[in-house]
């Protein structure tokens, strides 16, 4: 019936389902250590650290990963552009 409703749920996952559960998981970690990276030096606080950093770099690349092949999809089940003045709607 709608061939690009996949897309369509695929690319909003890919736009708020990542950021929302990786990234803002990782900030909301280091808002909640700011001002302690000087003097504290144990190592499971630099691991939990570096663990936050790695879980938002992964997070943008799944996003940004995430977001192209959504878009592809969204072209291929169409037949065109998505974001362009043609009728895409299937209608005619």
């Amino acid at each position: 019936m709608f061939p690009a409703l996949p897309g369509l749920v695929g690319l909003i996952g890919a736009l708020f389902a990542t950021p929302l559960s990786m990234q803002f998981m990782a900030q909301i970690f280091w808002h909640d250590v700011k001002g302690r990276w000087a003097t504290d030096k144990s190592w499971s606080y630099r691991l939990h650290v570096y663990w936050a950093l790695l879980v938002f770099v992964t997070g943008c690349f799944f996003t940004v990963g995430g977001t192209y092949g959504a878009v592809m999809d969204l072209i291929k089940a169409t037949g065109s552009s998505p974001w362009t003045c043609a009728d895409n709607s299937n209608s005619v």
